[in-house]
């Protein structure tokens, strides 16, 4: 099925000065390993226009329109636990206006190696390049029953949950062996 069908898709807001303010903009970089990264997320006023378009809802399905990848999480609730949530103009957001589709899932799809490179030949730009939001819109998205819906969710996260795991050990390991190392070092004597 045609997302542009499924859904309601639009950029994000231009964000007012930054500084003080109640609000937090997400920018494309803050999309990181299938879920919002609150560490640098942008804070500033409230949009004085486009408010309600760009104001982020739970289950809103967010899509990096700038780069070299096209990331795409869900909004989780506590992701708008601390300050109203927007998204800025480089800021894909799909509302979807069906049930027969899982927001997971659609981020599953929309992540997959097969549909970036279908994006790449979408993306205009060099130096930043940046997907059409028609590229979206036009994408055609297979629609399992929920059941299998469900289960392609939970085994993309496990992938994540592995990959960010593996990559704890390694750092670990690195910590570990260098510190052996040093100690060796410390306990060697001098050579004259």
């Amino acid at each position: 099925m045609n997302l542009g069908e499924m859904g309601d898709i639009r950029s994000g807001s231009a964000v007012p000065r930054l500084g003080e303010g109640n609000a937090a903009y997400v920018r494309p970089g803050d999309l990181t390993s299938g879920s919002l990264s609150q560490r640098s997320l942008l804070i500033g006023p409230r949009p004085e226009r486009s408010f309600d378009q760009a104001l982020l809802q739970i289950d809103d399905v967010l899509v990096s329109l700038r780069g070299t990848t096209n990331a795409a999480i869900v909004v989780r609730s506590e992701d708008i636990k601390k300050f109203p949530l927007f998204a800025t103009l480089d800021i894909a957001i799909i509302r979807l206006q069906t049930s027969a589709i899982a927001p997971g899932y659609l981020a599953t799809v929309l992540n997959l190696p097969e549909t970036q490179m279908a994006f790449e030949g979408e993306r205009s730009g060099s130096a930043a390049p940046r997907l059409p939001l028609s590229a979206l819109k036009n994408l055609d998205v297979p629609i399992p029953d929920c059941a299998r819906q469900d289960a392609i969710v939970r085994l993309a996260e496990a992938a994540t949950l592995e990959r960010e795991l593996l990559r704890e050990i390694r750092e670990a390991r690195t910590r570990f062996f260098n510190a052996l190392l040093a100690k060796a070092v410390r306990g060697s004597h001098a050579v004259r």
